[in-house]
């Protein structure tokens, strides 16, 4: 069957078989990370508590949501790879180091919802100043077996278009995400002016609607990892280049955008 034979069933079977195939520990953290997501969007409704206008647990929930998806499509990823390289030592070990980081990074999030308090750019005593530095050097971790995998896939590329539109969308996301989490990360705050108690205005994702939140060209620069990747379905090499190019552009004119203090909605 090929890429452009695929309904919307068949696809979707498809996608799911080989992410749960891929990697035992990427694809069981990234189920229990789900059930995760899903509770600390429950523990709303009965933990009234706020941090900037939003509820404690909307950002925990939105990493667990958020990091769940990355891991499924990395052990999806890993399925296009040969055999003998996707159960090979190295991958074996970037996949556990990258589900460390994850759940070390994750815990400590959740850790400071608990208590009501902001996990990033909180540096108010020598434990929370140096675990921010360890979620960034956990965060570069993730992107680095990234794009790691996005280079394994690339050395086969010749294999079919969609390995080699996988491996441009890990490596792209790899290469985005650590820019703009760098720049973002010495900042003091993720927003650009605009009110900081405004979270509520665009929902799940938080984002500002009264300035500029450099939040969103990290969402796209990350995502790219499932949207390159999801054009390789088109059975199109111009539709996957194309993609990588919307990526690209769309990360930068919303970090420009961020920089400039314009929020992405208005509300």
């Amino acid at each position: 069957m090929t890429s452009a034979t695929f309904t919307h069933e068949t696809l979707g079977a498809s996608i799911y078989r080989d992410a749960r195939n891929g990697n035992a520990w990427l694809w069981r953290s990234a189920q229990t990370m789900f059930a995760l997501s899903i509770l600390c969007l429950g523990l709303q409704w009965i933990d009234a508590r706020t941090l900037h206008g939003a509820s404690v647990w909307m950002k925990p929930a939105k990493f667990y949501f958020s990091i769940a998806v990355h891991l499924a499509t990395l052990s999806w990823g890993l399925m296009l790879l040969p055999e003998a390289v996707r159960l090979s030592r190295k991958v074996t070990i970037a996949s556990a180091v990258f589900v460390a980081a994850s759940w070390i990074e994750l815990c400590y999030i959740t850790y400071r919802a608990g208590y009501g308090e902001a996990s990033h750019f909180n540096v108010g005593t020598p434990i929370a100043a140096f675990m921010y530095s360890m979620m960034a050097f956990g965060a570069v971790t993730m992107t680095a077996v990234t794009g790691y995998f996005g280079v394994l896939l690339m050395r086969n590329r010749d294999s079919g278009l969609m390995v080699r539109a996988c491996a441009i969308g890990f490596i792209l996301s790899a290469i985005l995400a650590t820019v703009v989490g760098f720049y973002l990360g010495g900042q003091t705050s993720h927003w650009n002016g605009g009110d900081l108690t405004d979270a509520t205005g665009t929902g799940f994702f938080g984002w500002s609607t009264t300035g500029g939140d450099l939040r969103v060209a990290h969402f796209v620069a990350l995502h790219a990892a499932q949207f390159v990747p999801f054009a390789g379905f088109s059975g199109r090499r111009d539709v996957v280049y194309g993609a990588a190019l919307i990526v690209l552009l769309l990360t930068a004119l919303t970090f420009i955008q961020a920089l400039s203090g314009m929020p992405l909605f208005r509300v």
